[in-house]
């Protein structure tokens, strides 16, 4: 769909599936972009900053988007107008990455890091009512129900797991049955809560699977 001269990663649909936002990779400044799926026409989202934007996150109305800014070799949350207008909004104070907006757009999860160690955090678009929900893993994912909260934690042998957080009581289940060989691993839930999609080392390679989420009910 995109053939820029730069790595193009972290796509995320607009919630009427019209459009997809995503960030360019490895070149400073990181920018994020947009793309129409019909047409295929690109736009960046803020020209000529001079900070790295990325991974951004579409709200569920579709209006904001929040994302990663990077400056001073700190990483802030910020929110803005989903459709580039308007000026760029800091939330909170503190440093965070890989946020991710919650069902009902009333809270953003987030991580301090994109490492595994440092747990999540729950934050409102105003920047208020700041909670830890997690002590450690990382890049969180929302159960579409809103009460739970996927997680990238590390096992016993350094591998990837993928925990379950129920919000209300803190209680932490790991998923069963997947088997991953080293961190980078990735995953979402599908909107009908049915299905886990996520890449896993099987044999020899890594593959895309798709499963139904043991922490769904």
């Amino acid at each position: 769909m995109t053939s820029g001269k730069m790595l193009e990663i972290y796509g995320r649909y607009a919630p009427d599936g019209q459009e997809i936002f995503y960030n360019t990779w490895r070149q400073e400044p990181l920018s994020l972009w947009r793309v129409d799926r019909k047409s295929g026409r690109t736009r960046v989202l803020e020209p000529k900053v001079a900070t790295s934007d990325s991974f951004g996150d579409i709200s569920p109305d579709g209006k904001w988007l929040v994302f990663v800014r990077t400056e001073n070799n700190a990483s802030h949350l910020y929110v803005r107008a989903s459709d580039g207008t308007g000026e760029a909004r800091r939330v909170g104070t503190v440093e965070g990455v890989v946020p991710r907006w919650s069902p009902d757009g009333k809270w953003i999860a987030f991580s301090p890091s994109r490492g595994f160690g440092g747990g999540a955090f729950l934050v409102h678009p105003d920047g208020s009512g700041l909670k830890r929900v997690a002590e450690t893993g990382g890049w969180p994912v929302w159960w579409p129900d809103g009460e739970k909260m996927g997680l990238q934690t590390l096992g016993p042998e350094g591998n990837v797991e993928f925990t379950v957080v129920t919000l209300a009581t803190g209680e932490t289940r790991v998923l069963p049955g997947l088997r991953f060989s080293g961190v980078n691993y990735p995953f979402d839930i599908s909107r009908d809560g049915k299905w886990l999609v996520t890449t896993n080392e099987v044999d020899e390679s890594d593959e895309i699977w798709l499963l139904e989420p043991a922490g769904k009910k």
